[in-house]
């Protein structure tokens, strides 16, 4: 039984008897995770005062038993399998051939990662497991490249650029494997390169602390091959400015430890490399003319949104009083276990008096819907999917603490 609060956090061990029940005691109100890692399961526990629940934990029967290639040899990855609503990650390491397999699976889809070696970023594709079967397929990993250089207005090259390409088209996968960010570094001579990426059109940004951002699209990398060179001009000295002020509605203290982001209406984040200092201040100079969203927030605080207009020479200020929080994660499947990609979810403060208004969206590819910034009280929440099959569940927010659940739609 491990506390939800962090890896530092006690653990308690406990020994299932002949039926294949344990138990444990005394336990502080919080949440928990209940996991029995030699068998890959998990479950996520709610602990109140002078309550008793009982738990479930079933011992999957499935395996996947996979060859993984690129461009048609054998692969040395280390191969990571997870689900949403499990606590318990499953590994594997390829051999000479490229194969591996992994057992002990619980029905559903399952995310797949394959860390390649020499490279910190990871593919990742979903695959379909069921029960009482071995599972065989070939992963081939991507292996196109996006390559290009970063200099200033005068053509001169510009190192220590932080270059990121996302996919022009977000959908739940591409080729099967989960869209995500590439990220590079521009070299002493600004050139720059981003491999093991999917054969698709892509977004490609590069920004500077005090230089600005640039932003080219539509990039295309080939199968297996290296895109056009992409040259991506930052400017210096032009944009505006903005100052954000954080403070605790509690005390009316600063919230050094508060980010703010920035992301164009592209989708692409601006890398601004400032710093909040004691005061709850950080101001963020030469950003791009354009409009924005802005997020203020912290670990265990309210979330504050902005739409903002940057225009050059001028300062937009902003002053968020944050109020501490709780986050949810809500994961929705079918009655055979497996996630429920796009339900409509919706949370709802019980209270009348609540500051909280009702958020509303859809879940993931694995079926989870995650909230954060949410009040303390209580909250209904409700799914009900185009064919009529719908859950509903009633939680206490607390502040700082992550709330997890999981319904089945019936």
């Amino acid at each position: 039984l491990r506390s939800s609060m962090g890896a530092n956090s006690p653990i308690l061990n406990a020994i299932t008897d002949e039926a294949g029940r344990f138990d444990f005691s005394n336990v502080i109100s919080g949440g928990y995770f209940i996991q029995a890692n030699e068998y890959n399961i998990s479950e996520f526990a709610e602990v109140k005062e002078d309550e008793t629940n009982e738990y479930v934990l079933r011992i999957g029967t499935g395996a996947l038993k996979g060859v993984v290639l690129k461009k048609g040899e054998p692969q040395n990855v280390y191969v990571i399998m997870s689900q949403t609503h499990v606590g318990v990650g499953k590994n594997a390491q390829t051999d000479p051939k490229g194969v591996f397999e992994i057992k002990g699976l619980t029905p559903g889809k399952w995310k797949v990662s394959f860390y390649m070696s020499g490279y910190s970023s990871s593919a990742e594709e979903l695959v379909d497991i069921a029960s009482d079967k071995v599972t065989e397929k070939v992963f081939e990993l991507p292996s196109g490249r996006i390559v290009g250089t970063v200099v200033n207005k005068n053509d001169e090259p510009i190192e220590g650029a932080q270059v990121s390409a996302r996919l022009m088209e977000i959908a739940d996968a591409v080729d099967g494997f989960t869209p995500r960010t590439w990220t590079a570094t521009s070299e002493k001579d600004g050139a720059f390169a981003m491999a093991d990426m999917l054969s698709t059109s892509y977004a490609v940004s590069a920004s500077k602390k005090d230089m600005g951002l640039v932003l080219v699209e539509n990039v295309m990398v080939p199968e297996n091959a290296d895109s056009a060179p992409v040259l991506l001009r930052l400017d210096a000295g032009k944009g505006g400015t903005l100052v954000s002020v954080a403070l605790n509605l509690t005390n009316g203290q600063p919230v050094p430890e508060a980010w703010c982001y920035l992301t164009t209406a592209e989708g692409v984040r601006f890398d601004h490399g400032s710093q909040r200092g004691e005061d709850g201040v950080i101001t963020i100079p030469n950003i791009p003319a354009g409009s924005y969203q802005v997020q203020v927030s912290s670990f265990g605080f309210s979330v504050h949104e902005h739409s903002v207009e940057i225009k050059e020479g001028e300062t937009v200020n902003l002053e968020d009083v944050m109020y501490e929080a709780g986050a949810l994660r809500w994961t929705i499947l079918d009655e055979d276990g497996n996630p429920v990609s796009g339900a409509p979810c919706r949370i709802e403060p019980v209270e009348a008096n609540s500051i909280e208004k009702p958020r509303e969206g859809k879940t993931d590819v694995q079926g989870l819907w995650v909230q954060r910034g949410l009040y303390p009280g209580g909250y209904r929440l409700t799914t009900k999917l185009e064919d009529g099959r719908q859950a509903a569940d009633a939680i206490e927010i607390e502040a700082r603490q992550l709330i997890q659940k999981t319904a089945v739609v019936k």
